[in-house]
């Protein structure tokens, strides 16, 4: 990335999203940053961060996750809902920004 393309990025306010557990737990409870999202996120001077449930099912192009589901550990465990409702919240703290 370009020294000018930095100073854009770094003017523009951040947030960061993690898409991964295969189960309910993103919708029980807040799942903070893993340690290296956690880095990136400060470095970006990110305001705000969330986990959404992911998914691993026999369609998944991961030889591993794949395996998984094979053995009864996968599912789509992902919230639309919840999806939409966090995309919409930033939208209007965006749209707040002068």
């Amino acid at each position: 990335m370009r020294a000018a393309q930095r100073g854009t990025v770094a003017a523009a306010p951040a947030v960061v999203f993690s898409s991964g557990p295969v189960d309910a737990s993103a919708d029980d409870h807040d799942i903070p940053p893993v340690r290296g999202v956690a880095r990136r996120m400060e470095k970006l001077g990110a305001r705000e961060h969330v986990t959404f449930g992911g998914s691993v099912t026999a369609e998944t192009s991961d030889p591993v996750a794949r395996h998984l589901a094979s053995r009864g550990k996968g599912g789509d465990f992902r919230n639309p809902e919840r999806i939409r409702a966090w995309a919409h919240h930033i939208a209007m703290e965006l749209d707040a920004i002068p």
